[in-house]
């Protein structure tokens, strides 16, 4: 199949027949993924993407500070955002209608889906790497140099402040329920999970000076994926506190993860360009693929698990889609 081009931008879609439909989910099937199409152009570092919940559209941008949204049917771009400093992470609100950007000046962005007119910026706090949208879209939470900001999406009321790390916080995550935020820390090396109703400190999760820069949790609550500067994944359990097994390899350094809607796998991508596949149950890595030419740093599971999606270094936005 020939690639398609379009405005300086690559979509690579892969897709994997299913094997069967749990309940709300499509059952992912990485042994099966075979590669659907391929659009390339562009010397774009691409430091997050995001796909719209509909699926219609996706959205992307990294070091020029620039987001950019294209359909995804007609791969026609809709709207090109210019904001100050690096585009460091964007997710769709769960409902869809907005597009929330961080840039690397400390700011968070919230724009209309639709036609990318800014609804408010909540006010630069400082390094913002990250940032993640409660599961029922009414907060963001937002870590900066040594605290996570938890806002009022509606209002942009800052709720409460999470500050117990030393420094920089390299990721945060929701649990499904929206009751507990994990947050990882680079200086002090542990991932420490909070009670959002209270702002108590639950557990502090640590392997001494490996510092943890990507979390995930599963959909069931119950263990907590955290990708370190080794190299290593490990998975925790949280009701116990404990290391439950290990993946991947040393030297290996990973850059995003993503548990799949049934939990039964965990996606990540590693500075070598590959997205990995692990059995969530065994830790078996079941699919290696060549991703990217250079470090992956976004890997989403889209929330019906039809989708995933990876963005490069290279200027690549690659989607797997089990339809």
């Amino acid at each position: 199949m020939s690639p398609m081009t379009k405005s300086g931008w690559v979509l690579a879609v892969l897709v994997a027949t299913d094997v069967g439909v749990p309940s709300r989910y499509f059952s992912f099937s990485p042994e099966r993924l075979r590669q659907e199409a391929e659009v390339e152009v562009a010397d774009l570092q691409v430091y997050s993407g995001a796909l719209s919940p509909d699926g219609k559209f996706i959205a992307a941008g990294g070091i020029e500070g620039v987001v950019r949204i294209w359909d995804r049917a007609t791969h026609r771009e809709e709207h090109a955002l210019e904001l100050q400093g690096q585009v460091r992470h964007i997710a769709y609100s769960p409902d869809g209608r907005h597009l929330l950007v961080g840039t690397a000046d400390g700011t968070l962005h919230i724009r209309k889906a639709s036609s990318g007119e800014a609804v408010r910026t909540l006010p630069a706090v400082g390094y913002l790497q990250c940032f993640d949208i409660s599961p029922d879209g009414k907060q963001v939470a937002a870590p900066t140099l040594g605290a996570c900001h938890v806002y009022d999406l509606a209002n942009g009321k800052e709720l409460r402040v999470l500050s117990r790390h030393a420094a920089h916080i390299e990721a945060v995550v929701y649990s499904k329920d929206g009751k507990r935020l994990a947050t990882a820390g680079r200086e002090d090396a542990v991932v420490k999970i909070w009670d959002l109703s209270t702002g108590e400190e639950l557990r502090a999760l640590g392997v001494g000076a490996d510092p943890p820069h990507a979390v995930a949790i599963r959909p069931d609550g119950r263990m907590l994926a955290a990708a370190y500067a080794s190299g290593l994944v490990r998975v925790w359990d949280l009701a116990k506190g404990t290391e439950a097994r290990t993946f991947g390899e040393e030297g290996g350094k990973t850059y995003g993860l993503s548990f799949s809607p049934d939990g039964r796998f965990l996606a990540a991508g590693g500075k070598d360009g590959t997205l990995r596949i692990w059995d969530a149950v065994d830790g078996r890595e079941v699919r290696r693929i060549e991703a990217h030419k250079g470090k992956v740093r976004c890997v989403r599971f889209t929330q019906d698990g039809r989708t995933l999606l990876t963005t490069g270094e290279d200027g690549r936005v690659c989607l797997y889609s089990a339809r």
